[in-house]
């Protein structure tokens, strides 16, 4: 199946799928459905795909069919406790980002990049800021 073939399936399949989205459900949602929103989230991860494309400035075309997988992921998963120490937090997405790396985000969304600097230097004033 060529590339254009593969996203065209998808694209009907969420279609499809966003339009009978009020009886879909974890458990009751078809393998199809899925398997292709789980697809094109992956695609999305590694960027392959984009929600929007630049035609030009100041001028975006977003693709609806990529929006409403995203949309539909809440739908088809159930929510996950995750931990933040002592926090405990519902989640229906798995951060994506590798724990090598050097962005941290922790809920209520706050990011922040670990500090190149050891620790006892980042509690000084000046480090802080």
């Amino acid at each position: 199946m060529t590339q254009d073939n593969l996203q065209s399936t998808l694209q009907a399949t969420i279609d499809a799928a966003w339009e009978d989205r009020a009886n879909l459900s974890p458990k009751s949602a078809p393998q199809e459905v899925l398997d292709a929103v789980e697809h094109t989230i992956a695609q999305l991860n590694n960027g392959h795909l984009r929600v929007a494309t630049r035609q030009g400035v100041g001028q975006w075309t977003t693709h609806q069919w990529i929006k409403k997988a995203v949309l539909l992921s809440f739908r088809l998963k159930d929510n996950e406790m995750m931990r933040a120490g002592e926090l405990g937090f519902l989640t229906k997405s798995k951060p994506s980002l590798p724990t090598s790396a050097k962005t941290k985000c922790a809920p209520p969304a706050c990011a922040w990049c670990r500090p190149p600097w050891p620790a006892a230097a980042a509690s000084s004033p000046r480090a802080r800021s």
